[in-house]
C-alpha cells in the first residue's frame, strides 16, 4: 500500500562510459506543485521504493549515472498508484511484422485476470511495448491502451530489434513476456481491412475483404484459415485455404451449424504479412438450435428443464452444463434424449451452487448451435428444526430453574436444622408434628365443689333380675354421678344425647307406660346453663343445670367420657 518495486535492464559495459555506474531513480507525487525526489538504487535492476503515500498516484523515472555525472538520456516517466495490485500475467502470444523498414507491427494475446481477483487486482489499462537493439542495453518504451496491436514506428533499417510487452494497472506493471527480436529488412504486407462473413445460403459461408492499404509490394494471394469454436470458444484444428490470386472474396460449402472463426493474412513477395480474424455463428447443415429453455422447480439437487424446437432432429437432444464460475468447458448432464423430448430433469447438482445450462439438437452426428443460456441456483440444504427441549435456551433455563430450586431446598433444610438447634440450646424441641402452632385454648373454671351424695337403695319395682328400684324410694334432691352406680349392669350404654339405653340398660318391654310418663315428666325441663366442669386431663364437657331439685347434672368419669345422667 505504502510501496513500489522498480525492475530495469542496467546499461551494457559498452554504453557505461565509466567507472562508478549507478542508478538515480526520482519520483514525485502526480499533480502541480509536486518537487521531485532521488535516491541511488544500485545496479542490481529491482528496489523497493518505501515510504509512500497509500492510494496516491506517483511518477517515477530513471537515470544512469557514473563518475562523470547524470546520463544524457533518462526513461520515460511511468505512473504508478500505492495502494493497488499490478497485474499478475504476462500478454502471450507475441509476434513482430516488419510492416516497414522503420516500422514493426506487434501483436499479442491480453491479459487474462481471474475473476476471484478482480476485487483486489484493477483490470490493466495499457500495455507498455519495451524494445532494444542488442542485449543489456538500455530500453525504449512505449504505452498503448487496452489494446491487442500496436506499430512501433521510428526505428532503423537493417537493424535487429528485440520486443517484450507488460500489462500495467494503476497498481504498478506485470510481468514482461517473452522476447520475440525483428530484422528491419523485407516488409511484408500489413493486415486487411473489413473482413466480415456471411451465410447467403444455408449451410455457405462467403468472407471478404478489403486488400490491405500497406502492401510492401504486389499481393501476391491471401491465406483464408478457418476453424470451429467448442461451446466455451476454444478453437480446433486450423483448415487452411488460399485464394487463386489477389482475389477479396473467398465461399466455403457444406458448412456445418457452428461458430466458425476466419483468419485472411495477405502475402507480397517478402512473405505473408500481419492476419486478420473474424468469428461467425452458421446455421450450415444440421438441426436448428432449441429456443426459450426454461428452468423451473428448482431444488437442492434437482430441477426441470423445458424447451422449445422449430424441428424434430433426427438423433435427438443433449443437456450440458457447467458451474457458471468455472473456465472448465461444458459437459454433458443427460444421455441422448428422444426426438420429441420437450422437458428434462436434471438431477445429482449440488445444493447452492450456480450452474449455466443448454441444450443442442443432433441430426446426422451434427450439433446444432446451443439454445440460449439459463443460469440456476439451487436451494440451500434447510437444516432440521430442532425441538424446543432440545434447543441451548431452553437447556440452560431448565438448569437454570433446577439449580435455583435445589439452591432453595437446601436452604430450607439448613435453616430449619439451626431453628431445631436453637429449640435444643433453649430446652426445648419441637416435633414435627407441633411445627404448626395451634390456638391457645382459655383455661376452664374451676368445679363447684360437689356435696357427697349417699346412694340409697335401688326401688323394689325394679325390672332388673338382680336389683331392684322404684322412683317413689329416691328423694327429689339425691343427684348422683354415674360413678356411685358404676357397678350396675349395662349402665356404660347411652345414647347420642346422652341419655341411657332403655333407662339404664337393657328395660324389658315389660315396663308400665304410667312409669315411662311418670320419670319423663319430672325431668323434662332440663335445660343447658353454658357452664362448663372441668376434671383432670385435657378434656371438659358442658355441665347440665335443673330449674328445679331433681334436674340432670353433668359429670366426667376418671376415663374422660362425657355423658349425662338423672338421679
Amino acid at each position: 500500500g505504502t510501496a513500489i518495486d522498480v525492475r530495469f535492464v542496467p546499461l551494457s559495459r559498452e554504453q557505461q562510459n565509466d567507472a562508478g555506474i549507478n542508478y538515480r531513480l526520482t519520483y514525485r507525487p502526480q499533480g502541480p506543485g509536486s518537487g521531485w525526489s532521488g535516491v541511488t538504487i544500485g545496479t542490481t535492476g529491482s528496489y523497493r521504493l518505501t515510504g509512500l503515500i497509500q492510494q496516491t498516484r506517483y511518477e517515477l523515472q530513471l537515470l544512469p549515472i557514473n563518475n562523470v555525472g547524470g546520463g544524457v538520456q533518462a526513461t520515460d516517466i511511468i505512473i504508478v498508484t500505492t495502494g493497488t495490485s499490478p497485474p499478475s500475467t504476462a500478454p502471450s502470444n507475441v509476434v513482430a511484422y516488419v510492416t516497414g523498414v522503420d516500422r514493426v507491427k506487434l501483436t499479442w494475446t491480453k491479459v487474462v485476470i481471474p475473476t476471484s481477483t478482480r476485487a483486489t487486482r484493477a483490470v490493466a489499462v495499457g500495455y507498455r511495448v519495451s524494445f532494444w537493439t542488442y542485449d543489456n542495453s538500455i530500453a525504449l518504451t512505449r504505452n498503448f491502451g487496452d489494446v491487442n496491436s500496436a506499430d512501433i514506428t521510428g526505428l532503423s533499417r537493417y537493424n535487429n530489434y528485440n520486443f517484450r510487452i507488460n500489462a500495467f494497472t494503476e497498481g504498478g506493471d506485470g510481468p514482461f513476456s517473452s522476447t520475440v527480436s525483428k530484422y528491419t529488412n523485407l516488409p511484408v504486407p500489413d493486415t486487411v481491412s473489413n473482413l466480415v462473413a456471411s451465410e447467403p445460403v444455408k449451410s455457405r459461408i462467403v468472407v471478404q475483404w478489403i486488400a490491405p492499404t500497406v502492401s510492401n509490394g504486389a499481393i501476391i494471394r491471401y491465406k483464408v484459415n478457418y476453424t470451429m469454436l467448442d461451446i466455451e470458444g476454444d478453437p480446433a484444428a486450423y483448415i487452411s485455404n488460399t485464394t487463386a490470386a489477389a482475389e477479396t472474396l473467398f465461399t466455403f460449402y457444406n458448412m456445418k451449424t457452428g461458430i466458425y472463426q476466419f483468419t485472411v493474412t495477405p502475402q507480397n513477395a517478402n512473405g505473408y504479412g500481419v492476419p486478420r480474424t473474424v468469428q461467425y455463428q452458421a446455421q450450415g447443415i444440421g438441426p436448428s438450435a432449441p429456443t426459450n429453455l426454461k428452468a423451473d422447480n428448482i431444488l437442492t439437487t434437482s430441477l426441470d428443464l423445458t424447451w422449445q424446437a422449430a424441428e424434430n432432429p433426427t438423433e435427438g437432444f443433449i443437456i450440458q452444463h457447467k458451474l457458471l464460475a468455472s473456465t472448465s468447458p461444458h459437459q454433458n448432464t443427460s444421455v441422448l434424449l428422444g426426438p420429441t423430448v420437450r422437458t428434462y430433469t436434471v438431477n445429482g447438482l449440488e445444493a447452492a451452487t450456480t450452474y449455466a445450462m443448454h441444450v443442442v439438437a443432433l441430426s446426422g452426428n451434427i450439433f446444432s448451435l446451443p439454445s440460449n443460456q439459463v443460469n440456476v441456483t439451487t436451494r440451500s440444504v434447510t437444516a432440521p428444526q430442532t425441538p424446543f427441549y432440545q434447543e441451548t435456551w431452553f437447556i440452560a433455563l431448565a438448569s437454570s430453574v433446577g439449580g435455583l430450586i435445589v439452591i432453595l431446598i437446601l436452604v430450607c433444610f439448613i435453616r430449619s436444622g439451626r431453628k431445631r438447634n436453637t429449640q435444643k440450646s433453649a430446652g426445648r424441641y419441637v416435633a414435627h408434628h407441633e411445627a404448626e402452632k395451634k390456638p391457645d385454648v382459655p383455661p376452664l373454671p374451676d368445679d363447684e365443689p360437689e356435696e357427697e351424695v349417699k346412694r340409697p337403695p335401688l326401688p323394689e319395682e325394679s325390672h332388673y333380675s338382680d336389683d331392684h328400684f322404684r322412683h317413689s324410694d329416691v328423694e327429689v334432691d339425691s343427684l348422683d354421678s354415674m360413678d356411685q352406680y358404676a357397678d350396675l349392669p349395662h349402665l356404660s350404654k347411652f345414647n347420642e344425647d346422652g341419655s341411657f339405653i332403655g333407662e339404664y340398660g337393657e328395660l324389658k318391654a315389660a315396663r308400665s307406660q304410667a312409669d315411662v310418663n311418670s320419670f319423663m315428666g319430672d325431668y323434662s325441663d332440663v335445660r343447658y346453663d353454658g357452664a362448663a366442669s372441668y376434671h383432670g386431663g385435657n378434656s371438659y364437657a358442658p355441665t347440665l343445670r335443673s330449674s328445679r331439685p331433681g334436674s340432670p347434672a353433668s359429670t366426667i368419669n376418671p376415663n374422660n367420657s362425657a355423658f349425662s345422667t338423672f338421679v
